[in-house]
């Protein structure tokens, strides 16, 4: 048979507390890098397409329309992302 410590509950609840509280530091540590590299990527998108129309605006009126159609619909999947989060 096998014999539990029971002699100080308080002692294993403090330590299961305290472990808890740290795994939820390092979970909370890495969704903040994952909202950084999402701000990164939207900020670099953002500003490829603006340098796309920019130079679509002097191939012809039809090349600026589809680039800035492309960023209409890049601006809601962004809002769309946002709301879900």
């Amino acid at each position: 048979m096998s014999r539990t410590d029971n002699s100080n509950p308080s002692v294993r609840d403090d330590d299961l507390k305290k472990r808890v509280a740290d795994e939820q530091k390092i979970l909370q540590d890495k969704m903040d890098k994952i909202g950084g590299f999402r701000f990164t990527i939207k900020g670099w998108s953002i500003t490829a397409v603006i340098a796309a129309s920019a130079v679509g605006t002097k191939e012809g009126l039809l090349t600026g329309v589809m680039i800035s159609l492309g960023l209409a619909i890049m601006l809601f999947f962004f809002d769309v992302a946002d709301r879900n989060l």
